[in-house]
């Protein structure tokens, strides 16, 4: 982090390279991209969004031990934290289900 940068500007930088990311794959989907593209994109993604993950959930630790677990800013950085893990978790499978090598989304013969 550096100087004059909140913890809370990492995240928002992290959720506007979420944004970003989401952005591109959607696109791909759009223009009709090939399954690889589509999981470049996707892993892409999951991998911003593991990043929120953490940095969100660090931010909630560190705002909990402050304030303890009643204030309203810390239920909504752990708000934000499992936004991020569902959003880390989708763009897994998601990935996941792009990749040919995955068994669980090959296509029966």
């Amino acid at each position: 982090m550096s100087e004059g940068e909140t913890p809370n500007d990492d995240l928002d930088l992290i959720m506007e390279r979420y944004e970003r990311c989401e952005l591109v794959y959607l696109s791909c989907v759009y223009e009709g991209a090939d399954r690889d593209s589509l999981a470049k994109a996707a892993e892409a993604t999951a991998e911003v969004a593991g990043a929120w993950e953490g940095a969100a959930y660090t931010e909630f630790f560190k705002l909990r031990d402050e304030l303890g677990g009643e204030s309203r800013k810390v239920i909504q950085k752990e708000i934000e934290a499992e936004q991020g893990e569902l959003l880390a978790g989708l763009w897994r499978d998601l990935h996941a289900a792009h990749c040919r090598s995955d068994p669980r989304f090959a296509k029966p013969s």
